[in-house]
């Protein structure tokens, strides 16, 4: 299986078999008609046809389908977008699912790269619809109550994107069979979908008494407004399984992820070939600040307000929200409402940097990425803005670990008498 150019990994799946035998192939059959007579290599291509190989492809959305109103419109600006011809990540009908034998001898007329591209593109849309079906699978789970495997499921779903910061969790940091790291096994339980207590209807959060930051913590009631609405005082961890992330009592959490954001935002931004400068918490309009000013070297002045918002709570799962369905929903809802108030204040040139706390960022968030910030005549900005994704999202892990793991330490033990009537059914 090394013939196939690398490294093998999930070779359990069929799709990544599949793939290196394309590759693997691809390579023996280029070796065979440049070295070997002209009979060997007739022969082996004879082998290779009786033996055909399974691809997954995904059809294209029909031209008359209903787009759904509340989905954000992403242009395919990138391979997974290609890939999945018009449907969302995570909700692939099975009808455009199509499932075909290619020939098993390889086309060795096309360059290597052609050869390489295709089979990736194959192999990735079957891992787009096993993601289907794990996102299917966790929502549908009948071992938990419906809202807590629906939540879950939401931040999973943002956590799958390039930019979840998969390589932290290659990391992980062992003591024999176990994982020392108590944080870090937060963070594994949050890809998982796994409650952080257990079991979860017997914790029950103790911020009833105090619902959220004063009126005159002007930061504090910034930082919560993007879950506000949504967080239930004295949830448990049944009815909002990732109330750490929001919880009203704990809000200095909070700011500090938000905080954590935007400072490094104003120390990378600066390494980006057409910043001269940044300002931390400008003054915009009257009484009104934002988190980060970026300073141009063609004088133009950009206003970065950092928002970081969780998917997973009751509201946003229930009705047209459903976060658990559609990706990025959450951050181009909370985005959506940071632009109408800079809009009805009249600032100019402000920038939501929305980003929700699976890791997935709001589309105008990496629009002022890849296409204000990055030069593309400078090959360097490009590099630039692969790591700052990593780093914002890398910090917003360890941050929502922290969370997590305060409220674990701040609770009393379960009591099985204080359980409410709602979550013991």
């Amino acid at each position: 299986m090394q013939l196939s150019g690398g490294a093998i990994r999930h070779l359990s799946r069929e799709s990544v078999r599949v793939r290196a035998l394309q590759l693997a192939r691809d390579n023996v059959a280029r070796f065979l008609q440049a070295r070997e007579p002209a009979a060997v290599y007739a022969a082996v291509r004879r082998r290779w046809t009786q033996d055909p190989l399974t691809v997954v492809r995904i059809t294209a959305v029909a031209a008359d389908a209903a787009a759904d109103p509340g989905a954000p419109v992403r242009p395919p600006r990138d391979l997974v977008s290609t890939v999945l011809a018009g449907h969302v990540l995570g909700d692939i009908p099975d009808a455009c699912v199509v499932r075909e034998q290619v020939d098993g001898a390889p086309d060795i007329s096309r360059p290597r790269t052609a050869v390489r591209d295709a089979a990736d593109k194959a192999a990735l849309a079957a891992d787009l619809v096993f993601h289907t079906k794990t996102m299917r699978d966790l929502a549908d789970c009948t071992d938990q109550p419906t809202t807590l495997s629906q939540q879950l499921a939401a931040h999973v779903l943002s956590s799958s994107c390039p930019n979840s910061d998969g390589g932290l969790l290659q990391c992980v940091p062992y003591d024999g069979s176990h994982i020392k790291d108590v944080k870090f096994q937060c963070i594994l339980k949050l890809r998982f979908g796994v409650p952080h207590l257990l079991p979860p209807d017997q914790w029950r959060c103790n911020c009833s008494a105090q619902n959220g930051p004063s009126d005159d913590n002007f930061l504090a009631t910034r930082c919560c407004a993007a879950n506000l609405p949504d967080a239930t005082p004295a949830a448990s961890i049944a009815s909002e399984p990732l109330h750490a992330l929001m919880c009203r009592r704990r809000w200095y959490n909070i700011v500090w992820r938000h905080n954590r954001i935007r400072n490094l935002l104003h120390t990378r931004l600066r390494a980006f070939s057409r910043v001269t400068g940044t300002h931390l918490e400008p003054p915009v309009r009257g009484n009104k600040r934002g988190d980060v000013r970026v300073v141009f070297s063609t004088g133009a002045q950009w206003i970065l307000d950092v928002g970081a918002c969780c998917p997973s709570s009751d509201a946003r799962v229930r009705g047209a929200r459903a976060t658990h369905k559609v990706p990025g929903l959450s951050a181009e809802t909370y985005c959506k409402d940071k632009l109408a108030a800079y809009t009805a204040a009249g600032v100019a040139n402000s920038v939501p940097f929305i980003i929700e706390t699976g890791g997935r960022m709001a589309d105008k968030t990496r629009s002022f990425i890849d296409d204000v910030l990055c030069d593309p005549d400078e090959p360097n900005d490009a590099k630039l803005a692969h790591q700052l994704y990593r780093i914002i999202c890398r910090a917003l892990l360890e941050q929502n670990a922290y969370c997590m793991h305060q409220l674990a330490q701040q609770l009393p033990q379960p009591d099985l008498a204080a359980v409410a009537p709602e979550d013991a059914a």
